[in-house]
């Protein structure tokens, strides 16, 4: 070294004398190879290695340790280059002894730390060469000999001093000589003084939030903070550093805080949709390349952000229970909250920005971030958890609502025992404050989100400690604002949910304030309950509402007042099924326990024969499931159930002594039997309803089979003997005139592919008989009881479209069964002369109108399943006859189709008008439905006569609507507006039609408008109709009403 430095150059140093060539003793670059030929002779040579290594070990530290004079020239930079590049692999080479020859290096262990420092503190060198000393220098690190090295740690904090020459192309070397420095501290986190702490979180703070290095920099910068929390932690044990400490805490939380903005800030790169597409964009190797690329950023991005989330744990934590330990040891004391009002505004932004970030998971990534999200939140005091989400609740609403999956980490904060009461409270807050609205909207992605997290929050009472404290303030506005929309709705499902599962959830009494609290609604609670059961929602909801009534959050005592209300209810539960028979016996069982028996019988005097009936009727043997358990109430009621029998009996009456529908039964050589099956039409019927309970189901195969004889009682109600198969072909060329193609007229009676009784395939025409035989008539009675029963089994065997587990019947599809007799009907309206039936055959044969009453009831039924398939009824009915006017050989006949298509659908629209009319207009949205459907077919010439008919059973409907059920009377009021300014205004008519029945609305109108038992809503209904009707005739209301003035004066006077 001595004589490079010196430069003696000999020969070669004169003017254009030869180059020196120096031995190879005096080479850097083969002293360069020398430690990997060592090393290998080592392996090689074991036996050699321990008297090698102490003759090595001075020679080795002696040249790491050497150094250039102060000052070089141009020629012996390269030369220095050379040299150091030496001392590094020596180094290299020295960390391989270390670990394998410790015992001999460690009395060296203070030379070598200092050489290695001294080695990175000399500049120049090449970025590969303080590349491998920086490897070198993290070996000691993960070995003893890092001790040595912790004198040093204020010097390596300099960056200069790590990756060498700022100016120079040191970004290979950043990543490495942070790594390097983060271990050191890591090693040495407990020796720390607070200025050094101060310095290490400045320095570690900035790498952290420079974009320019990759995530996993920022991973190790992040790591290396959380573990400086515990040594800082430690110094609240001194009083001169505490504060400081508390200060460096606060200066790591904003970091964090920072890095969750920016990571929030940059999601939206990894967005999983953008992901996917970029995945399947697979034209070019470019876009290939730029997936990979991606997908590694994202998982680096995953991973810091978990590693974020994981270690708030611990920083939390020492934030919160740093003030509480010093509180404890100064007994003079008063308590504090454990984290400032700065600390909480930051916290606060950490946990909104920290959820936001979450969007770029996936379903299945997200679940055990969820967990460490909830830990994190979990380890803060109530009063600062309250007051960190209540300050971002909106935030973190709209962003689950925007990203699905992250609703995960929002129910796992209130299924966390820590966690669920102060989020529980705020979100109850928030929902009950300004999204009870959006429950009732079941079909946005809103409204379900809060009916999700609602049901979360409302099933985890009970579960958890402190849930009467803040549900005790909640409990009134919930159940207020849930009933006031759900009397107001026209479906008010969702919100009977939420108070079903709030009432079973307070069930049990353990929770005395929320049952003292509810006392103060109960009252209307109760009247709220019985007004939806009594309106149309009742209808559709039965139920649950009478569920709600028996699961009544109070004390039986409290319940007395209110006992006789609530024994409709309990009969209502006694005559239903499943569950609902179950829990009322079970509340019947409890009232007959608890309460004196002269009590109970007067409070159910009003329904006790009906309920006694109704309980007798439930004495069965197994396998029924409620005999044993009405048996045993019958029997605590003693005498008392047998006290109805002395009254008035309801008894089974049959106005009709006539049968809708016999079959003669005969056995070989037997008398024949006349056999009437309406009572077994009736079982076959309730069979196909599915009136079964739940620990019994129905059988497929018994469902089937009831179907299957409904179906064939319905053919033989038919009576098609002698008739021809009657397809559209064959109703063409009937209305053609060509009858004697087809052979028997589809007037006489054919099933349009009227199948067998599973309905799969078409009967097979029958040969038309020579000679028709004249019906023979039938007395009224007969002829009514035909009628009733046709209509009845019609009903019946529509419904069977609604058969579960059925492989022949879709979702949303007609039994082929039903749209064959659908088909079969409107092809005998279309083929006959005259629609309805002569009064020649007056009681011998059935009018095929009365299909169209079967239609109707069938939309009228009280199951809502059932009247959907009347509404499906209805558009096939339309789409049959729309095929056969479109069909193109039908054209020359094209005025008399037109003609019967009109008078069939006006017989069908006044059949659906007049059902309008009769009480409880409960079934009105599905009739308003099929009237809209006549009436888009009809020509505009015949929609005019038939508006002021449509607008006067809307009034009806609307006036005997309940008052509270607001939306069903605002929607009812939209169909009149709908048929007056829309339909009407517009007709392109004759001015004298539109007069005329511009006459019949205002005659209606006012009649509706003077009625004093209409009630207000339809009073002011008429009011507006009037003055739209004004507005239309360009007159004022005075002048309309003149024509009408004697009938207002008769009505006033």
């Amino acid at each position: 070294v001595e004589s490079i430095a010196r430069g003696q150059p000999g020969e070669a140093g004169k003017a254009g004398g030869p180059r020196l060539i120096l031995p190879s003793t005096h080479s850097f670059k083969v002293l360069t190879e020398c430690p990997l030929i060592v090393m290998f002779l080592f392996h090689s040579y074991p036996a050699h290695i321990n008297k090698n290594v102490t003759r090595l070990l001075p020679y080795m530290l002696e040249a790491i340790a050497a150094q250039p004079p102060g000052h070089l020239d141009e020629s012996q930079v390269a030369k220095y280059a050379d040299m150091k590049a030496a001392q590094v692999k020596t180094v290299s080479f020295l960390t391989y002894l270390v670990r394998s020859f410790a015992n001999y290096c460690n009395p060296h262990q203070d030379k070598i730390a200092k050489c290695v420092v001294a080695l990175l503190t000399k500049q120049p060198d090449t970025v590969s060469v303080r590349k491998e000393l920086l490897v070198a220098t993290r070996q000691f690190f993960a070995t003893e000999f890092r001790t040595p090295f912790f004198p040093y740690l204020d010097k390596l904090m300099e960056e200069n001093l790590l990756i060498g020459d700022p100016q120079g192309q040191n970004d290979t070397l950043r990543p490495l000589a942070y790594g390097l420095l983060a271990e050191l501290i890591h090693h040495m986190r407990m020796q720390l003084n607070v200025k050094q702490l101060h310095r290490i979180i400045f320095i570690f703070s900035r790498i952290l939030h420079d974009g320019s290095l990759t995530y996993s920099v920022h991973v190790t910068c992040v790591r290396l903070l959380l573990n400086l929390v515990e040594s800082i932690y430690h110094q609240r044990n001194d009083p001169a550093n505490a504060r400081d400490g508390r200060m460096l805490l606060g200066r790591i939380l904003d970091t964090f805080t920072d890095k969750f903005g920016s990571l929030r800030a940059k999601a939206e790169a990894f967005d999983v949709k953008a992901m996917e597409t970029m995945k399947k964009d697979t034209s070019s190797p470019k876009a290939i390349k730029a997936y990979a690329e991606k997908r590694k950023a994202r998982y680096e991005y995953m991973q810091l952000l978990r590693t974020l989330i994981m270690g708030m744990k611990a920083l939390l934590w020492s934030m919160t229970n740093y003030a509480q330990i010093r509180k404890q040891k100064g007994h003079g004391m008063h308590p504090v909250s454990p984290l400032s009002e700065y600390e909480v505004v930051s916290v606060s932004k950490l946990v909104a920005n920290g959820f936001c970030s979450l969007c770029v998971l996936r379903e299945a990534e997200i679940g055990s971030v969820s967990d460490h999200f909830a830990s994190m939140c979990q380890v803060m005091d109530p009063k600062n958890m309250t007051e960190v989400f209540a300050r971002h609740i909106s935030t973190l609403f709209s962003k689950a609502l925007e990203h699905p999956p992250l609703v995960r980490v929002l129910a796992q904060l209130l299924l966390n025992s820590e966690t669920h009461a102060p989020f529980a409270d705020v979100l109850s807050a928030f929902f009950i404050g300004t999204k009870l609205d959006a429950i009732g909207d079941t079909k946005s992605a809103e409204g379900k989100l809060v009916s999700r997290l609602l049901k979360h929050l409302l099933s985890c009472l009970g579960k958890y400690q402190h849930c009467e404290f803040y549900m005790k303030n909640r409990l009134i506005p919930l159940v207020q604002g849930c009933l006031d929309r759900a009397v107001e709705t026209v479906d008010c499902t969702p919100y009977i949910e939420i108070l079903n599962l709030l009432f079973h959830s307070l069930a049990g009494g353990k929770l005395d304030k929320l049952y003292q609290e509810f006392l103060f609604v109960l009252q209307p609670t109760i009247d709220a309950i019985l007004m939806i059961l009594q309106g149309p929602s009742g209808r559709t909801h039965r139920k649950q509402i009478v569920e709600l009534c028996l699961t009544l959050p109070v004390r039986l005592q409290n319940l007395l007042p209110y006992l006789s209300k609530l024994m409709n209810p309990i009969l209502i539960a006694l005559k239903g099924q499943d569950e609902l028979v179950n829990m009322g016996l079970r509340t019947l069982e409890f009232w007959v326990d608890s309460l004196n028996p002269e009590f109970l019988e007067q409070e159910m005097a009003s329904i006790e024969v009906e309920l006694m009936e109704t309980l007798w009727g439930h004495l069965q043997p197994p396998p029924y499931p409620f005999g044993a358990r009405t048996l045993q109430l019958l029997g605590k009621l003693g005498g008392r159930n047998r006290r109805f029998l002395s009254k008035p009996m309801p008894l089974e009456f049959k106005s009709n002594p006539e049968f809708g529908l016999r079959v003669i039964l005969s056995f070989q050589g037997q008398t024949r039997f006349l056999i009437p099956l309406d009572k077994c039409i009736l079982m076959a019927t309730n069979v196909v309803r599915g009136a079964h309970t739940a620990q019994y189901p129905p059988n497929p195969y018994y469902t089937e089979q009831a179907a299957s004889f409904l179906q064939s009682c319905f053919i033989s109600l038919l009576d098609l003997k002698g008739a021809g198969k009657a397809t559209k072909d064959a109703l063409v060329s009937f209305l053609l005139g060509d009858e004697a193609s087809v052979g028997a007229k589809p007037s006489e009676g054919v099933a349009a592919a009227a199948g067998t009784g599973n309905g799969d395939q078409p009967s097979q025409p029958v040969a038309p008989q020579e000679k028709t035989h004249a019906l023979a008539p039938k007395t009224k009675l007969q002829f009514a009881a035909e009628q009733k029963q046709f209509v009845a089994l019609l009903t019946s065997v529509m419904i069977t479209s609604h058969q579960k587990g059925s492989p022949k019947v879709g979702k949303h599809e007609l039994n082929p069964f039903v749209i064959h007799v659908c088909d079969h009907f409107v092809i005998m309206l279309m083929a006959r002369k005259d629609v309805r039936v002569n009064n020649n055959d007056q009681f011998r044969k059935l009018d095929p109108t009365l299909f169209f009453d079967a239609v109707v009831a069938t939309i009228c039924d009280p199951i809502a399943e059932f009247s959907e398939i009347g509404l499906r009824v209805v558009k096939h009915v339309l789409s049959t006859i729309h095929g056969v006017k479109k069909e193109p050989r039908v054209e020359p006949v094209k005025d008399k189709v037109d003609a019967r298509v009109v008078e069939i659908i006006e017989i069908f629209l006044g059949k659906l008008i007049h059902h309008c009319f009769k009480l409880p207009s409960l079934d009105y949205p599905n009739l308003m439905k099929a009237i809209n459907l006549m009436y888009e077919e009809m020509p505009t010439e015949k929609k005019v006569e038939h508006i002021p008919a449509i607008l006067k059973a809307l009034f009806f409907v609307l006036r005997n609507l309940p008052c509270h059920s607001l939306d069903d009377c605002k929607e009812v009021k939209l169909w009149i507006k709908k048929y007056l300014s829309e339909e009407l205004r517009g007709a392109e008519v004759e001015a004298a039609a539109k007069d005329a029945a511009m006459k019949q609305i205002i005659e209606s109108t006012v009649n509706e408008a003077l009625n004093a038992n209409a009630g207000r809503i339809a009073n002011e209904c008429a009011t507006e109709v009037l003055q739209i009707c004004s507005d239309m005739l360009q007159k004022p209301v005075s002048a309309i009403l003149e024509p009408v003035s004697k009938k207002l004066l008769v009505s006033i006077l």
